[in-house]
Formats: C-alpha cells, structure tokens, sequence
C-alpha cells in the first residue's frame, strides 16, 4: 500500500526535522518546506497531491493564515486536509484557524503520539467521505439511469408500434399513389424510425448498465449461462450490422483463427461485441476496411476489432470506458450518450473477461476482447 504523503511547512529547522523523522518513522511519505512561498514551489514541482498538510502560523513572508487562504482558492488542493502546528494557542488564534477552514489546530510544544493520531485521524476522515462520495454518486448514477431508462423505453414503444401501423395502413389503402410524394413520405418515415430505433437503444443501454452497476445482471447471467463458441457471437452480430455497414460504404473482414467455446450470455455478449463493431464502423471513413480476428493464446480466446478511423487522442484514451465519456465530443458531436464501452467494459468483465484499447490520433484503432476458454 503507498504511504500517505504529507508536506510540513515549518521556518524552524530543528522543528521541521523533528517532524519529518516523526511522520518518516511511522511510514509516512514526507516533504518539508521552510516556508509558504518555497512550499508552493514544491507543489507546482510535485505531480502527486499531498494528503495532508502540516503548517505553522508564524512564518516570515507569507504566514500560515495567507498560506492557507491561497491553498483553497487553488482548485487542485482545495479540499486537502490542512492542520496547523504553532505555539499560538489562545483561543482567538484557534478560532480564526477554524474559519480559514483548518482541518486540525495542534500547540507547540506536542506529543508525537498526538501529532500521529491527529494526521491519520484526518486522513482516515477524509478517504471515509470520499468513499461516501462516490456511493451517493454510484446511486445517483443508478436512480438516473433507471428513471432515463423507463421514461425512454415507454413512449417509444407506443411511438414504433403506432409508426408500424400506420405505415402498414399507408401501403395497404394506396395512400402512397404519387412517386414524388411517395419518396417524400418514404424519407420522413425513414428518418422517424431511425430516431425512434437510436432511442430505443439508449433506453435499452441505460437499463443494462444500471443492472451492471448493482451486480444484478452479473448474479442473475450465472444462472442462465450456456456454452457457446466465439463464432457464433461474432458472425451474428456482423450480419446485425450489415444494413449499417452497407449504408456506411464499409467492409467488414473476419479472420477466425478459432471456433473455440466460451461460457456465458450469449446475447450479452453479443451486446458487447455489438458496440465494439458499431464504433468501428461508425467511426471509420467511408470505403475503408474493419477488421476482426479471433484466435486462442493461453486458454483464452482473443477477439480484436481494428479500424482506420479518426482514431483517439493520448490523453483521451484512459477515459473511453468512463460512463458517458465522448472524446471530442464538441467537435465531432458524435450521437449518443457515450454509454457503448462503458457497458460493453461491464458485460466482458461480468464474463471474467478483459477489455482493452489501443489507438493513434489520425490513423486508427484496435480494440482487444479477451474470454477465458471453456473447459481450459
């Protein structure tokens, strides 16, 4: 486990070294400045956030109140746990502390043990509300993606069914007798239903991704498992797609190096290997070529999806399997709520599966699906 960092800000040398052979001694990480300015200098130096600030008050230059009132307009160390460390103890100097918004007010002369208990005590406090953070966030996540979810999958219902009613009704009565109004119509049904369908899909990816976040799809898919073979999955969602690759003007390529067999949903994973097609061909210039291959390595069954797309950028490329995370999204504004690898992330590792991407800006990429083999 890394050891929390702590930065102590202190102008006495022999203090300042006390302390960092304190906190050093029972497994912190420290770094020590003799003031505010040159501890601001360490920061812009230091790529990691400290844990934990220690300062003292009285300090030529910059004191420990501005030190700290300049810390917390800063983004970036805003809510760092901060303690202050001074031989100032009247009760005034410990209000003023509390109101810059110090996380702990400690009087010189101290007990190492109470500047140990103090540190982690707010360390402790402060990774148990980030913890709670992120459930409340989990959960909100959660609530919005069901309520999305219904308010979507009901009306649009109605809507395609009515629209395949009345369609049908139209071609049956001849309602449709003049070419040109009949490619009209023909056109603004087309892009009613391809409206519609693009809705029902976000209903139907917001409904599986909030039963991956709870583990209810992952406990519920044990019990209906069954043998399969990777072929099967990958060919039927190639023929899936073959209306939208044609539109595209794309050709699809399969190399199966394999038939071998996996265990799990057959029609989620085909979900999952859906989205991963869908994005390649989605994203790749029109006459070009996407190419899947599977093959066994290991006792596992290695699916990748290459295309010569626009491809993503570096510092983008971590983030493609964030919930509703779109790179350049206000460029290209690509439809969507960028929920695909998110859920297809959810469905490979319900599956004891690994996903992972590979990609150059302006040339490509390759995603890689990776399945244990049944039986190995």
């Amino acid at each position: 486990m890394q050891s929390e960092l702590i930065l102590v800000v202190e102008d006495n040398d022999e203090i300042r070294e006390s302390i960092s052979s304190i906190l050093d001694v029972n497994g912190f990480e420290v770094l020590s400045a003799s003031g505010a300015r040159e501890a601001f200098d360490i920061l812009e130096d230091q790529l990691e956030i400290p844990d934990l600030i220690i300062s003292d008050i009285r300090m030529p230059g910059m004191d420990g109140y501005e030190f700290l009132d300049e810390l917390r307009e800063m983004d970036r160390y805003r809510n760092v746990p901060f303690v202050f460390l001074t031989a100032l103890g009247e009760d005034h100097h410990r209000s003023l502390a509390l109101e810059k918004g110090s996380d702990g007010y400690i009087v010189k002369p101290f007990q190492p043990e109470s500047l140990v208990a103090t540190i982690r005590n707010r360390i402790n406090r402060i990774h148990q509300m980030e913890k709670f953070a992120d459930a409340q966030l989990d959960r909100t996540r959660y609530v919005l993606l069901q309520v999305l979810s219904h308010e979507l999958r009901t009306p649009l219902t109605y809507v395609m069914g009515g629209f395949a009613l009345l369609k049908e009704e139209m071609e049956m009565t001849g309602s449709l007798e003049m070419e040109r109004d009949a490619d009209m119509v023909n056109h603004i049904f087309d892009v009613v239903e391809s409206g519609t369908k693009r809705l029902f899909r976000v209903a139907e990816q917001t409904s599986m991704l909030a039963e991956l976040m709870t583990g209810h799809a992952a406990r519920h898919w044990e019990q209906i498992s069954q043998v399969t073979s990777i072929s099967s999955i990958v060919y039927n969602v190639v023929d899936a797609l073959h209306s939208y690759t044609v539109n595209k003007g794309i050709d699809i390529k399969v190399v199966d190096d394999s038939d071998a067999a996996i265990y799990g949903v057959e029609n989620m994973l085909s979900k999952a290997f859906f989205e991963v097609l869908h994005n390649a061909i989605h994203f790749s210039p029109k006459g070009s070529e996407v190419r899947v291959r599977y093959y066994t390595n290991n006792r596992k069954v290695i699916t990748t999806v290459e295309d010569t797309g626009r491809g993503i950028k570096k510092e983008d490329q971590h983030k493609v399997f964030d919930m509703m995370h779109q790179s350049d999204r206000e460029k290209y504004e690509d439809q969507g709520l960028g929920l695909g690898l998110t859920l297809t992330k959810g469905i490979i590792e319900a599956h004891n599966g690994k996903i992972s991407l590979a990609s150059e800006f302006g040339v490509g990429t390759t995603v890689t699906i990776e399945l244990p083999i049944h039986g190995a």
